[in-house]
């Protein structure tokens, strides 16, 4: 069932076509192209999904889906565990080979997808960072954080859109608050902080030559931004 799963029937998140500004447009593409590219099953966003009835294949394989999981987690520990010997070019490929077999994908690797993207595309001073509350820590999502010195802004491909701090803080508390743990409507302060060991293990992995090597290699990775509509 999993190799069989295609964009139409699990991207069910609605991506954000609004028109905006060069970067902010530039950004929702990146967060489209994620989705395009690498099309996945996420089981945190099917679980907390506040209609489940459509994806109404992932009830029939429900528990093939877990052992797959499963599986897909295992081949990305080992890749990273023990494959430190490669070539950061090499490990990046992989992982995207192992997301494209797998086709299985949270918000950290779908981040860590948009940050390859965006990386291969000439986007600077973005990182991954995880989205936090003053309450509670931790809130269990992550993001491509683009450090613009006026307004930063995010990319959540897992939610497929992107925007300024202010606006993605409205959404995350409004018309996606479904997509999110309880704890999570409680917070009244939000922000966005590195996710240190995942942040620091990117820095290392996409160095000038890798993102050369995976841009010669796939140059669908390499969007244009005048070309972004």
């Amino acid at each position: 069932m999993i190799n069989n799963i295609t964009n139409k029937e699990y991207n069910i998140s609605a991506i954000n076509f609004k028109s905006r500004n060069a970067d902010i447009r530039f950004a929702d593409r990146i967060a489209r192209e994620v989705n395009v590219r690498f099309p996945t099953l996420s089981l945190s966003k099917t679980n907390r999904y506040n209609n489940r009835s459509k994806v109404p294949k992932f009830h029939q394989g429900e528990s093939k889906v877990y052992g797959k999981m499963q599986e897909f987690y295992d081949a990305l520990g080992e890749l990273f565990a023990f494959n430190r010997s490669k070539r950061n070019y090499t490990i990046l490929n992989e992982y995207m080979k192992i997301i494209e077999k797998y086709k299985m994908a949270n918000c950290i690797e779908q981040s860590l997808l948009a940050l390859i993207i965006a990386k291969c595309s000439g986007l600077k001073n973005c990182s991954i960072r995880g989205l936090y509350g003053k309450e509670n820590g931790w809130l269990d999502h992550a993001v491509v954080y683009v450090k613009d010195k006026k307004n930063p802004y995010i990319i959540d491909p897992w939610l497929g859109f992107a925007d300024y701090l202010p606006k993605a803080f409205e959404k995350y508390k409004g018309e996606y608050k479904n997509f999110f743990i309880r704890m999570f409507f409680k917070e009244k302060d939000m922000y966005f902080e590195p996710k240190d060991e995942i942040s620091l293990f990117m820095d290392k992995m996409l160095t000038p030559n890798s993102i050369e090597k995976l841009s010669k290699k796939r140059p669908e990775l390499c969007l244009q931004q005048n070309n972004c509509k």
